[in-house]
Parts: C-alpha cells; sequence; structure tokens
C-alpha cells in the first residue's frame, strides 16, 4: 500500500494561489470594486473590559473596607439574580468607606459603573484618584467635581440606579471609592442598620456602560475588527475564532442595504415597543463604541419588541424573489427573535440562543463573530412585493410567544448594523437616510498558456455564504473572442468543461463551510472529487478551446453569479490528474 504523500501528483501546480496564508494578490491579478466595502480583519480590538476582580462579591478582601461591613451577598441585583452585596455602617463616627485598586495608563479615560440602591443611605460619592462624583438616588442628580461626564440611571421598578462617572487617568494607580452618605455629610455617626446595596462594579477603558461581570480576576477579551476597505481593495477576510488562518478573498456580487439608519437604533423611525435604546453601550464588531443596549421595561403583559414606523420599498416578485434581514447581537441578558414584522408567515421568523450561539427554532443563521457577538439573518420568500420590516424581540429563555414575562428593566440585547437586502446575506453595508449600494468585486488573471493543450486538472477551496447549486467558483476562459462556458468551469454543483460539453455534477453544498474540489479533464474524461470524495466522472470528449489563458476568480467570465463568499487557494495543473490524484488533493 503507498503512503499518503505518493497519493499526489508528481507534476508541480503551473500556477498556484494562496490567498488564506499569503492575505495578498498575485501580481497578475486584475481586481477591482468601485465602491468600499466592509470584511473581518486580521485586525483585532479591545471587546470588553472590566479591571475590578469582583464586579458583585464586596465581601471578597480584593475590596477595602474601612468603617463599613459586607452585611450578606445574596441581594436580588438589577438582573435578578441574587448577587447583590448589602454594605451596611459600623458604628464609629468618621467617613464609611470601600474601595478597589487597578492599573491604569495616564492619559486614558476609563469609564466607572456601578448600581446602587438605598438601604437606609440614598446617596454616595465616588472617588477616583483626582476626580469625584456624588449621586443622590432620591434626587436622582449627578454632581461632579473634575469627572469628565457623570450620568445617573434609574433601573426596573425595584430601586436599582445606574451611575457612571468618566475620568482620564492621570498615572498609573486607578481607584474606585465609594463613600456613604448621611444627607449631604460624609463624616457622622454610623448607623449599623443602614447602608446601601451595590452591584456591578466596572472600570473600564473601553467608555462601555454594559456590565461585564467578574469574580475572582478581570475581564478583558478582543476580537476580529469589522474594517472598511477602500474601494478596489481587494478584502481578505479572517475567522472569528482568531486563528491565524484566512477564510480567503472575499468575493461577492452587487447588493444593497435596503434598511435606512442601519446603526441608529435611537431614530425616530424605529417604532419601540416596551424597550429603551441606549446608544453607545458597548464596542460594537468595528471595535468602536458604536453598539445599542436594547432593554425590556417592566412592563408584564405583553412583549418587548421594535421595528421600523415604515416598511421598506422594493420591487420584489412576489412567491420567488426572497429577502434577507441580518443584525449583529449580542447577549445583555435576552435573547432575540427576529422576523418579517409585516408578513411573520413568510417563514423567516427564527429565535437566536446569543449565549451559545445557536439556531433555537426557524430557519435562520447564527454566526460567530468573536467576544459573543454574532450576525443572526433570516431569508424569507416574499409574499408582498413592497413591504418588508425587519422585526427584533427580546426572547426571555428560548421559546416564544413569552407575553406572561414580567420585564426587569435592566435585560436586554446589544444591536449592531442592520441590513436588510435582495436575495442571500452579504457583508455589512452601512446606511443613513437612504438605501447604499455596494458594487461588485470583480477579479481575474491572464496567464499564456493557463490551460491551452486540452488537459489539465485543478484545485479549489471555497465557501458560499449562501450555497446556491449554480453560483460560479471559478472559470478558464479565451481573453480575447471569449464566450461563457469555452474553457473550464466550476459551479457549486459540479464540474463542466467547454459550452458544449455535458455537466458532472456531485451535488449542492452546505452555506458557510468550506469545501475543496479536485477536478481533472482530457478528451474521453471529466472527472471531479469534493471533501475526499468516491471520483465522478463523465466521458465527454470536450476540451478546453483553444487560447483559454485567462482565469475568473468568484464569478463567471461575465462577471455574473457570483461565489458570494471566500476563496482559499486554488491550483491549476498543466496533465490530467488520477481518481486517486483527485481524492487526495480534495480533503480539506
Amino acid at each position: 500500500m503507498s503512503d499518503y504523500s505518493s497519493n499526489f501528483p508528481q507534476q508541480r501546480p503551473s500556477l498556484n494561489l494562496d490567498f488564506a496564508n499569503s492575505g495578498k494578490l498575485d501580481s497578475r491579478i486584475s481586481y477591482s470594486r468601485s465602491s468600499t466595502a466592509t470584511a473581518f480583519s486580521s485586525e483585532r480590538h479591545l471587546s470588553s473590559e472590566n479591571f475590578l476582580k469582583y464586579s458583585n462579591d464586596l465581601s471578597n478582601a480584593d475590596w477595602n473596607k474601612a468603617r463599613v461591613t459586607v452585611g450578606s451577598t445574596d441581594n436580588t441585583a438589577p438582573d435578578g439574580s441574587s448577587t447583590a452585596s448589602s454594605v451596611l455602617e459600623t458604628a464609629v463616627t468618621d467617613t464609611h468607606t470601600f474601595y478597589d485598586h487597578y492599573t491604569s495608563v495616564a492619559g486614558v479615560s476609563y469609564t466607572h459603573t456601578v448600581f446602587a440602591k438605598a438601604n437606609g443611605r440614598t446617596a454616595f460619592t465616588l472617588y477616583t484618584r483626582d476626580a469625584n462624583a456624588t449621586f443622590d438616588l432620591t434626587a436622582v442628580t449627578a454632581t461632579t467635581t473634575g469627572m469628565d461626564a457623570v450620568s445617573i440611571t434609574a433601573i426596573g421598578s425595584t430601586g436599582w440606579f445606574k451611575c457612571v462617572a468618566t475620568e482620564a487617568a492621570t498615572n498609573t494607580l486607578g481607584l474606585v471609592q465609594i463613600e456613604l452618605m448621611d444627607g449631604s455629610a460624609t463624616n457622622y455617626a454610623g448607623d449599623v442598620t443602614k447602608g446601601m446595596y451595590f452591584w456591578g462594579m466596572q472600570a473600564s477603558s473601553t467608555g462601555e456602560t454594559v456590565l461585564n461581570q467578574t469574580s475572582g480576576s478581570i475581564h478583558r477579551e478582543f476580537a476580529p475588527t469589522l474594517k472598511t476597505a477602500a474601494a478596489n481593495e481587494p478584502r481578505f477576510e479572517y475567522a472569528a475564532d482568531g486563528q491565524s488562518v484566512a477564510k480567503g478573498l472575499l468575493i461577492e456580487a452587487q447588493k444593497s442595504n435596503l434598511a435606512l439608519n442601519s446603526n441608529d437604533f435611537t431614530n425616530a423611525t424605529w417604532n419601540k415597543q416596551r424597550v429603551t435604546v441606549t446608544p453607545s453601550a458597548s464596542i460594537g464588531p468595528d471595535g468602536q463604541l458604536s453598539a445599542s443596549l436594547i432593554a425590556e421595561n417592566t412592563d408584564t403583559t405583553t412583549i418587548h419588541f421594535m421595528l421600523p414606523t415604515a416598511a421598506i420599498t422594493s420591487g420584489y416578485s412576489v412567491g420567488t424573489d426572497k429577502s434577507t434581514h441580518s443584525v449583529f447581537a449580542k447577549y445583555a441578558g435576552r435573547n432575540l427573535r427576529m422576523t418579517d414584522g409585516y408578513n411573520p408567515a413568510d417563514g423567516g421568523s427564527t429565535i437566536f440562543d446569543l449565549q451559545n450561539g445557536t439556531v433555537v427554532s426557524g430557519g435562520g443563521s447564527i454566526q460567530s463573530c468573536g467576544n459573543g457577538w454574532y450576525r443572526c439573518s433570516v431569508t424569507m420568500t416574499m409574499s408582498a412585493s413592497t413591504l418588508l420590516l425587519p422585526y427584533i424581540q427580546l426572547v426571555d429563555g428560548t421559546t416564544w410567544p413569552n407575553a406572561s414575562d414580567a420585564g426587569d428593566g435592566y435585560s436586554g440585547i446589544l444591536l449592531f448594523g442592520l441590513q436588510t437586502e435582495q436575495q442571500s446575506m452579504s457583508s455589512y453595508i452601512t446606511t443613513g437616510s437612504s438605501a447604499v449600494t455596494k458594487s461588485a468585486d470583480s477579479c481575474s488573471l491572464v496567464s499564456a498558456p493557463l490551460l491551452d493543450n486540452g488537459s489539465g486538472g485543478l484545485t479549489v477551496e471555497y465557501d458560499m455564504r449562501n450555497a446556491s447549486s449554480t453560483s460560479y467558483v471559478l472559470q478558464t476562459a479565451r481573453s480575447t473572442g471569449a464566450t461563457n462556458n469555452d474553457g473550464v468551469t466550476i459551479f457549486n454543483e459540479g464540474l463542466f468543461v467547454n459550452g458544449a460539453g455535458s455537466n458532472t455534477r456531485i451535488g449542492n453544498t452546505t452555506s458557510n463551510v468550506f469545501h475543496k474540489v479536485a477536478a481533472s479533464w482530457e478528451s474521453g474524461s471529466q472527472k471531479i472529487s469534493r471533501d475526499g470524495s468516491a471520483v465522478t466522472e463523465d466521458t465527454t470528449t470536450v476540451v478546453p478551446q483553444s487560447g483559454t489563458d485567462k482565469l475568473h476568480i468568484g464569478t463567471r467570465q461575465d462577471g455574473n453569479t457570483s461565489i458570494n463568499g471566500h476563496i482559499r487557494n486554488i491550483a491549476i495543473y498543466s496533465e490530467p490528474l488520477t481518481p486517486t490524484n483527485l481524492t487526495t488533493l480534495s480533503q480539506l
């Protein structure tokens, strides 16, 4: 029995393109796209952070106490859990305070977030190294000496408040110190029955105010960055798991985002039902403070959702055209249900489990984008020609309807980048007050003689965001006098050689999954294997036309039927390959 290496062809490829590892195009390749476009780059950004090791349990020794005690750590918190700490005064006449340090960087701005609830005392002062802010829970006011910004917001109906103070550090020792107050006094005889409840202590350089809970270590997470590529700049997209191997070269058809104000969920065009929207609450997939928190209110009798006030209009063909809604979402206490709010019977209704990154019910799709962010999408066949309403609903748990679930005024989801487009999902397109169109990618190479001896072979590794049986992975053709299909074509369902030849079909693939195809052709035989499968052969006598010197990457030679996905690598051989070679070469 031969070893594995002997199953490879003896000849080397006459053309070898490695997009995944090189992250660049061969100098012979012509590439164009007349508009900007987005993709997840190899660059990673700080996605979330909390420098305080114990966000909820103030009984830990990391929190230094002076004339206060932690009476209990199992009190009801804003998120409904029993994790809030009760801080009580001692009877000593002095200040009543507790604090923790963290490592800071001079010149960097830090946002400090504290959730507080009265328990005999109704006010406290938050000290950092060089500034302070006083929060009065009765008057619901925040005053400051030296802070860059302060705010106080009521959370739910149980007396909790979210208190936020931001300051630029001047040294390397950050501080979060809480000092209880008796009215306006800070130095007084304490009462052992009085104090406050605290929860969700956070210090972060990201500017986010959504809590990253900690218990024993700081929180610091990075994620891939959704970058905007300039016009005519190729996009090499990377996976969300942080691995070094890229997804490859991204090739897409022209697409339009029909959803207006795609990242402004506070906009008046949104009909908000029993939810509140807080913009700039967290770091979005683009690495900026751009994600909005959609939180439920305290209504106990009905669902919490939002959808546009006006339908998106477009010339869809009823019963044939499809539409896709997509949005980037992250768990903040609730899961997501998304559908077409006008015609939910169109089939797109899906519940997404944002904690586990799974589809609970429905036919939607979910893709990881790093650090708990997912791009969730639903696709439906249109039953009306001009009405589209992306409907976003908070779900407590994983079932719907949940109309009897009481909102807690705290829990919700983080959202970024809504998109509505015809057919399948494409890369994210930012919009303002009008729809925006992204141009198609065009990628080709001329190298004579590419396939000019009538026989040969190739391999290609690729994925598709929506696996269409008719989408083209690559096509060879003549650079002069060309007509469609006069060379070798790999489409998602198989292989055909020359327009007059017969197709060698091996079936459609799975969306968002990489596959590798190996093919060979000569007079009397065209063969193909995918993912190490047994070879499928057709005994056609047709071979590529003379002068086949151009390779179209990710599209047909007329630029249509784009792959709408990634190509990792392409290898072309000047001689036909054996069935053993094909099976071996097609293994991922």
